[in-house]
């Protein structure tokens, strides 16, 4: 039932009227989230910057550096050594399959299953000569089973963390079934 005026037509509805929404004037929302958020980030950002700054300049700052070039230049020894391992494990099962029994020494699997003796050489090898083998070969019985532990490398370096040297002795050993496990004995070491 409509009981409005003609000047009002809207005025009759009784129940579930609503004036309409007036679309408020400014930039609400859409302006004022990313304008907090962002400086948010630059204050965060200043912080960072100078707690970088003070750690770098730092007395201990010479030996955080020391510390991470030591232990990334071991991290990248290990992994150099895991992955010849793992070559070196493929091309013995390689051999293995083609001849019936294990290779006799590694470079055995030199040309025919691996290019050059490079392949059986280690960056933490002391020796420089990329001919010389890094790992320890121990030839397995031709029925030895699956988890026999045959090569063996070292990985051996140094390095210094908030003034206390490090010396480290990673051993990395392979079984047959491709297993590489690492075996890790740090010490410190006096100046």
């Amino acid at each position: 039932m409509y009981s409005g005026s003609p000047q009002n037509p809207n005025q009759g509805f009784q129940y579930g009227y609503q004036e309409p929404l007036q679309k408020k004037s400014g930039p609400g929302c859409w302006l004022w989230v990313p304008v907090g958020c962002g400086s948010a980030l630059i204050v965060l950002f200043i912080i960072f910057a100078l707690v970088v700054h003070s750690v770098l300049h730092s007395p201990h700052s010479k030996s955080l550096v020391d510390s991470s070039g030591g232990m990334l230049r071991g991290g990248m020894e290990v992994a150099d050594a895991g992955e010849k391992m793992k070559l070196i494990n493929r091309k013995v099962i390689l051999y293995r399959q083609s001849t019936g029994h294990y290779p006799p020494t590694l470079q055995a699997l030199v040309p025919q299953y691996l290019t050059d003796g490079s392949q059986l050489h280690i960056l933490a090898d002391p020796n420089p000569n990329p001919a010389h083998v890094s790992f320890i070969y121990m030839k397995p019985a031709d029925n030895a089973p699956s988890n026999t532990v045959y090569l063996t490398g070292h990985v051996d370096y140094k390095f210094t963390m908030l003034s206390i040297n490090q010396k480290v002795n990673d051993t990395l050993t392979m079984s047959l079934d491709g297993q590489l496990n690492k075996q890790r004995l740090q010490t410190t070491v006096d100046n």
